[in-house]
């Protein structure tokens, strides 16, 4: 019942309906990586904890992180505990916005590094850029060995020893 306005009165009949808000989890595609749920966007509720798993074909797992950033500048980097399967379980706390996970190296300063990520993780060449643009790979005798588009964000070159 809303009598605020002058020789007007609002009545509401039935229970107020709250809406649902679901948030985003994108989960990237990578090599070597497998993830439940598996890639691609999945949905929680608002302001519930995201739960997954990622299983590495390789022995050191990478550093998980959100694009939610902890002091307004720092990405949030999450920890995962080993099971019993060889998975890491990870956590998403308090889920309040759409998040875009990340998969990659550790970083060895304690602040985020912009712009473009070149690293290397058994046969695979892993490059992390920030808009469209070419990568040149280059053998050490100095021969073009291969040219790729990149898409903004990460992209896995599975290479050959030698």
């Amino acid at each position: 019942l809303d009598v605020s306005q002058e020789g007007v009165v609002y009545l509401c009949v039935g229970n107020a309906v709250l809406p649902k808000i679901n948030y985003s989890v994108t989960i990237p595609s990578v090599t070597g990586v497998t993830t439940t749920p598996p890639a691609g966007i999945a949905y929680t509720p608002a302001r519930s904890n995201f739960e997954f798993k990622a299983k590495y074909s390789f022995e050191k797992p990478f550093v998980v992180r959100t694009d939610r950033k902890i002091d307004g500048k720092t990405e949030e980097i999450l920890e995962g505990k080993k099971n019993a399967n060889g998975e890491y379980e990870y956590v998403i706390p308090q889920v309040t916005q759409h998040i875009v996970l990340k998969f990659g190296p550790d970083h060895v300063a304690n602040m985020s590094i912009e712009g473009a990520a070149v690293w290397s993780h058994g046969e695979t060449i892993y490059i992390r850029v920030e808009r469209k643009d070419i990568a040149s790979i280059y053998s050490v005798a100095g021969q073009l060995v291969r040219r790729i588009e990149l898409s903004e964000g990460d992209t896995s070159v599975p290479m050959q020893r030698g």
